[in-house]
């Protein structure tokens, strides 16, 4: 299985900093990515999670993790095989 999505790789203590930090950093100019406003409304409404909640998700429902990679501290691709019944 192959997962992208947004998936915060942070202390939940530092949630607010790092976030502000991702927001600062996005684009003025919706042609080449989010903007910051875009990006503020995706926390706001689509409830992203921690990566530590997601890889003890994908361990308990028996996937094992081949892969991870990630891209600043908020973009999450995971590689995952199913272990066998």
């Amino acid at each position: 299985m192959r997962l992208r999505d947004l998936v915060f790789d942070i202390d939940p203590f530092e949630k607010d900093e790092k976030i502000e930090a991702w927001l600062a950093g996005a684009v003025d100019d919706p042609s080449l990515g989010y903007t910051s406003a875009e990006l503020a409304e995706h926390v706001r409404v689509e409830f992203s999670t921690y990566s530590w909640l997601l890889d003890a998700m994908l361990e308990r429902t028996k996937f094992d993790i081949l892969e991870r990679r990630l891209s600043r501290f908020v973009y999450r691709a995971y590689v995952c095989k199913a272990r066998p019944a």
